[in-house]
């Protein structure tokens, strides 16, 4: 138990470090410990990674697959934290991992109409609601609007900036004109609780690694604020110090889900549809594909083309053969 505690340790000073996502960092730790505790069942004993190799993972993978029955997309995800602990971790790199692993499915995306969006947004209320709007507005993800710091929307300028997205890339998005007054006061909202926490001495929040090297203050600065704060304070999990993290986006999600239910949207309604919507809507409005990569921040215009339709488009607006037959009386 020991040799887990250490390299949990481990990959936590390693993924704040490298400005990994909370949500990236937890799904790395817990696939790396279930590698461990694969290998301890399958040997009777820990065994550290280090002593394994290429068809240790493999037979892993293929046990995730073939006993577990996890879906491709899961077993992707446990290659990709396996790969990253043997090479931050332990220093080594895998070759050829030879699982055998199912295809992930290629699915269109789930997308709302924009009347069904207009009729989510009636049933949201207060923040939900300018959160609904920053991700269909914006193109956001869940996770990138929970971790917006006051300092990253400049009103003036009419500009959001998404620090360390997917692929620890920054990228700039516009503001809606309709949501600038709303996250003024949004940023209103969150200075008066900040000051409450400099009047009770907990005015701390979680830093990106390099920021909390260098500056002693940042934390406890408003710019360093989350946008949307949670009401309650808490512990930090690793170091324990008392300060503020954003809202939760479980609860969002609930939210969305109760507001979907009561705009009777039958469709699988969470904050990533949001996305996609806003993803479909402009393109069908004319926004170029390459604008779209940058807006959404996709590495590749391939990932862009999926995500909005582009392929499926073309083959719905073709005539189906059973309308060109002359029509009986």
């Amino acid at each position: 138990m020991a040799l887990n505690s250490a390299l949990m340790d481990q990959i936590n000073l390693v993924v704040r470090r490298l400005g990994y996502a909370r949500s990236t960092a937890k799904t790395y730790r817990s696939w790396c410990e279930n590698y461990m505790i694969w290998l301890k069942q399958r040997d009777g004993k820990w065994t550290h990674p280090r002593d394994t190799a290429e068809r240790d993972v493999t037979a892993w993978l293929e046990y995730l697959g073939n006993v577990r029955n996890v879906s491709p997309t899961s077993q992707n995800v446990a290659l990709q934290a396996v790969l990253f602990l043997f090479r931050n971790i332990i220093g080594r790199q895998l070759q050829n991992i030879d699982a055998m692993r199912a295809k992930r499915p290629q699915r269109l995306p789930t997308f709302l109409s924009v009347p069904e969006v207009s009729r989510l947004f009636a049933e949201l209320k207060g923040r939900d609601l300018l959160i609904g709007q920053l991700l269909y507005g914006c193109g956001l993800r869940i996770g990138e609007a929970m971790s917006l710091r006051t300092k990253d929307i400049n009103l003036d300028d009419s500009q959001i900036v998404i620090r360390s997205a997917k692929g620890a890339k920054d990228r700039a998005v516009g503001i809606p004109r309709l949501l600038v007054d709303k996250l003024a006061r949004q940023i209103d909202a969150a200075r008066r609780l900040h000051q409450q926490d400099v009047e009770a001495g907990t005015n701390r929040v979680e830093l990106p690694y390099s920021y909390s090297r260098k500056s002693r203050t940042a934390a406890g600065s408003f710019a360093w604020f989350w946008l949307f704060p949670s009401h309650k304070l808490s512990r930090h999990p690793t170091e324990k110090w008392l300060g503020r993290y954003h809202i939760d986006k479980g609860n969002f999600a609930r939210s969305l889900r109760l507001a979907a239910k009561r705009a009777q949207i039958d469709k699988p309604c969470n904050p990533h549809c949001l996305r996609h919507s806003y993803a479909t809507h402009s393109l069908n409005q004319g926004v170029d594909i390459r604008s779209l990569q940058k807006l959404l921040g996709h590495n590749d215009v391939r990932t862009t083309m999926i995500y909005t339709h582009v392929e499926l488009a073309g083959v719905t607006s073709e005539q189906s053969p059973l309308d060109r037959l002359p029509q009986s009386a």
